[in-house]
């Protein structure tokens, strides 16, 4: 049980019928942020349809018979994550930085006390502001003072982030072997009754197109989204048991990025090309 579920514990009692049923409200509420998160960068065909793709996925719908800090955090992260971006983009960072700070460490603060991943947050955005400013900022300041003295509560009063330590290993070899598997993991998105190979056949050919849009976010001086990404995969590699639901709070933004890799795909496609082209892919990704 996740601290976000306490407040209905404490009203129903230890109800498993109504946890799970809260457990698809978190997780059916999240398509709205998701679908908002996609809408920055794709066109409403494209949003909708990774809405689909994603919302009948298998990852997605394991999830519906269990309860657990995956569904709200998958909620909640990307509420954080469209506030991150809409404090950069009108900059607001700089024009009221202890305002747009303070709600953002109190956010980020949310997310971590529903799961220790929310700190990749805290890391994506100090680590952003230090390769921006070079220096340490008032908004950065302003998270910290918001996010730290929750934390230390969160650390006092319900459990250490210490007990974590031992589950948590420094192996070069046991790094590259969970690395590689939620490579793999990231080919849930496509997984179907009918065949294995259909499947792995897709995840090549879109993890291209996911590589393709990440370069062209980085060369166009992206952050905050790459470096949360990096922080938490990071963190599960080196975490003692790999899992694909520990992907499931990213697996949205792998999905953009495949989908922004084949705008810039079919972009560089003849025209009368173009339309077949997107045709077949989404019959591929429909099918």
């Amino acid at each position: 049980m996740c601290s976000s579920d306490l407040p209905f514990y404490a009203v129903v009692g230890l109800d498993i019928r109504l946890f799970k049923l809260l457990n698809v409200a978190f997780l059916v509420l999240s398509l709205w942020p998701v679908y908002l998160y996609a809408r920055r960068t794709l066109p409403p065909v494209y949003s909708l349809l990774l809405i689909f793709a994603l919302g009948f996925s298998t990852l997605f719908l394991a999830n519906f018979d269990g309860f657990g800090s995956d569904a709200p955090y998958q909620l909640v992260s990307f509420l954080v994550l469209l506030l991150l971006l809409r404090i950069y983009d009108r900059r607001l960072d700089e024009t009221n930085p202890w305002k747009w700070g303070l709600l953002a460490g109190f956010s980020i603060a949310g997310a971590y006390l529903i799961r220790p991943f929310g700190l990749a947050f805290l890391l994506a955005v100090a680590v952003a502001e230090l390769l921006r400013k070079r220096r340490l900022t008032t908004f950065l300041v302003a998270i910290a003072i918001a996010f730290i003295p929750l934390m230390l509560l969160n650390n006092f009063l319900l459990h250490r982030d210490s007990s974590y330590a031992h589950q948590f290993t420094l192996s070069i070899p046991l790094i590259a072997r969970h690395a590689a598997a939620y490579a793999g993991f990231f080919s849930y998105v496509f997984a179907n009754p009918l065949s294995h190979h259909f499947r792995y056949l897709l995840w090549v050919a879109t993890l291209l197109l996911a590589v393709l849009a990440v370069s062209k976010r980085v060369r166009a001086g992206s952050w905050i989204i790459e470096l949360y990404l990096l922080a938490i995969l990071a963190a599960i590699s080196v975490y003692w048991s790999p899992s694909p639901r520990y992907l499931m709070c990213v697996m949205p933004i792998y999905m953009v990025y495949i989908f922004e890799g084949f705008r810039t795909l079919v972009a560089r496609v003849p025209q009368r090309f173009a339309r077949p082209l997107q045709v077949t892919a989404v019959a591929l990704l429909l099918f």
